[in-house]
């Protein structure tokens, strides 16, 4: 979690906060990398545990990532979102 906050404070300089939740929130946290780790990792875990353990791992270090960066720039971008107004936004958030 400190390696997330570190780089996401970078990321929010170089690339903003919607490009970053955007990112995180579905390539990596939202089911991508760390969907697709988890889910070959339990397939695997039959055979080879070992590599199973490791992939399923590696799948939840890179929500960690994601989860750490991400929670922080949702309220940066909630206020300027559209498609709900500011007080549902942040009880969809709670």
């Amino acid at each position: 979690m400190i390696l997330s906050r570190f780089l996401g404070d970078r990321w929010l300089e170089r690339f903003g906060p919607h490009r970053v939740v955007r990112f995180l929130g579905v390539g990596v946290g939202g089911g991508g990398l760390w969907g697709v780790l988890t889910l070959c990792g339990i397939w695997l875990s039959s055979d080879f545990p070992l590599p199973g353990i490791i992939l399923v791992n590696t799948g939840f270090f890179f929500a960690g990532i994601a989860i750490g960066s991400i929670f922080l720039h949702l309220f940066l971008v909630l206020p300027n979102s559209r498609a709900l107004p500011l007080r549902l936004a942040l009880q969809e958030l709670a």
